[in-house]
């Protein structure tokens, strides 16, 4: 009987007690979001990854240039007392559809963009003290004519001869630090 009691009296007071009052991690409602809010917090920090990956490899393909994350979605691009911001936006839709391949896109896009930094860079530092770091880059025909889509100045600069065996080949000068 005594047990019978206090099993009452126990089963009274887990009831009773039910939920307690003290404050726990989700007792604060304002810490939780709206859909909207935490897809603007993923697609923010997405954003900041992408910026980071995009100095990663724009620092690996091009180790002359030093390259940091600018304001917004953007890249800061620096070297022999040339500086230039590079926007990063114009990707951020392919790079939204190639979730977990966003390094090709990325590299593609810089690799688009060096070559603009590198002709000035050549116009400030002049000729006479780039002349020890220009090289030939021989390429053939196809590649001329791919280079010469990607960036008119290098077509137009380039200089086609005509080797016997109906061989063809382009010299082209890259500058290189």
């Amino acid at each position: 009987m005594i047990e019978r009691k206090l099993m009452l009296i126990a089963l009274v007071c887990l009831t009773a007690g039910g939920c307690s009052k003290q404050v726990g991690p989700d007792s604060n409602t304002e810490v939780f979001q709206t859909a909207e809010q935490a897809a603007a917090a993923r697609k923010e920090k997405l954003l900041v990854d992408w910026q980071e990956m995009a100095a990663k490899i724009a620092n690996g393909e091009r180790p002359d240039i030093r390259t940091s994350k600018a304001a917004g979605f953007a890249l800061h691009l620096s070297a022999d007392g040339v500086e230039q911001n590079v926007d990063l936006t114009p990707l951020s839709e392919k790079l939204m559809s190639a979730l977990g391949k966003e390094r090709d896109p990325l590299r593609a896009y810089l690799l688009e963009k060096f070559p603009a930094f590198d002709r000035a860079r050549l116009v400030k530092l002049g000729f006479e003290r780039v002349r020890p770091m220009l090289y030939p880059y021989l390429v053939n025909m196809k590649q001329t004519t791919s280079l010469a889509g990607l960036d008119n100045c290098y077509h137009s600069a380039s200089k086609r001869r005509t080797i016997p065996g109906s061989a063809e080949w382009s010299a082209q000068t890259q500058l290189t630090a």
